[in-house]
């Protein structure tokens, strides 16, 4: 490693490294290549760009922004806030995967049952399913 950078980070970035060749599945081109990539960045600072008013980071947005087929990925597969903003999404399939997302907690069940403003069809498939009838604050 190039010594113009401070020697304890370079000799951690070394450790680290070595470190990846003993994992499984790690091929020694890319630890060259995160090599290279390291020494290429040596000392350098990014400064962080200022961000454009057209650049957001809400998820509203980002969402109004997908299509049908990645906003069924993002309803199987997102955290809790997704799955909450999805759940009363026009496209029903979508209202599906939601409900089907194997980290759904009862918790945001209960408050999908207590939201006023829910399709039809979300509270039809919570009082199909019996492990959500069987609580009492879901009924």
């Amino acid at each position: 490693m190039n010594d113009a950078f401070d020697p304890e980070i370079n000799a951690e970035a070394e450790r680290f490294l070595e470190s990846l060749k003993e994992e499984e599945g790690v091929e020694e081109e890319t630890i060259q290549d995160l090599r290279k990539e390291y020494k290429k960045r040596q000392g350098k600072t990014e400064v962080p760009k200022e961000r454009d008013e057209k650049e957001t980071t809400d998820i509203r947005a980002l969402l109004a922004d997908m299509n049908i087929a990645q906003r069924l990925k993002a309803a199987m597969f997102g955290d809790a806030t997704v799955r909450g903003l999805l759940v009363t999404d026009s496209n029903r399939m979508v209202q599906e995967a939601v409900m089907n997302n194997p980290q759904l907690r009862e918790g945001e069940i209960e408050e999908f049952s207590k939201n006023k403003n829910m399709p039809q069809a979300v509270l039809r498939m919570i009082s199909m399913n019996r492990t959500y009838m069987k609580s009492y604050v879901i009924k």
